[in-house]
């Protein structure tokens, strides 16, 4: 399980990092809507991929 944590964190920072640096491309140093929405994106597929895993865990 901890495992899926540190996969789970380090696809979150690796799209981050793409995505700041496509905004950096595109203008300037400043958070567009794309970043956020993506990393809010990012978050919420990380947390439903974690409670997917755990319900699975618990009716074993």
């Amino acid at each position: 399980m901890r495992q899926f944590y540190k996969n789970a964190l380090l696809a979150i920072a690796i799209f981050s990092v793409v995505l700041l640096m496509q905004s950096l491309r595109n203008g300037g140093l400043f958070l567009s809507e794309s970043f956020v929405l993506g990393l809010w994106y990012a978050i919420g597929l990380s947390g439903a991929l974690l409670v997917g895993k755990v319900m699975v865990a618990s009716t074993r």
